[in-house]
């Protein structure tokens, strides 16, 4: 999964400019085949509105949902070059992924157990 509505992002970097953040992130997919973890898409892109207050709180290293989403771009005739801008207009905070871990009976012995 891309740069899109629904894609999972975590956030490298955040940078304010007046009314918008430029944030630095990466999205990321898994690959069935090896279980490892590819990178769909990594750039900046200017987050506005809602979405400030949602990167702010979440912060660097945080992981947002993103929502309402553009892409545009403008050609720049003098230097003959195409920029391509990203802007995020909603997000959603993700919370961080947690480790399930069993219950140990206390009553257990500790023959056989690992870490004795």
């Amino acid at each position: 999964m891309g740069f899109r509505t629904g894609s999972y992002a975590k956030i490298w970097s955040i940078e304010e400019q007046g009314n918008r953040l430029n944030a630095k992130i990466s999205i990321s997919r898994k690959n069935k085949e090896t279980g490892g973890y590819e990178q769909t898409f990594g750039g900046y892109v200017r987050v506005y509105g809602d979405a400030v207050s949602v990167f702010k709180n979440c912060g660097e290293g945080g992981r947002v949902k993103l929502g309402d989403i553009d892409v545009t771009n403008r050609y720049n005739a003098e230097k003959k070059v195409t920029n391509t801008y990203y802007h995020v207009y909603t997000a959603e905070t993700v919370e961080a992924r947690s480790a399930d871990f069993i219950a140990v009976p206390d009553d257990l012995p500790d023959d056989g157990l690992p870490f004795n």
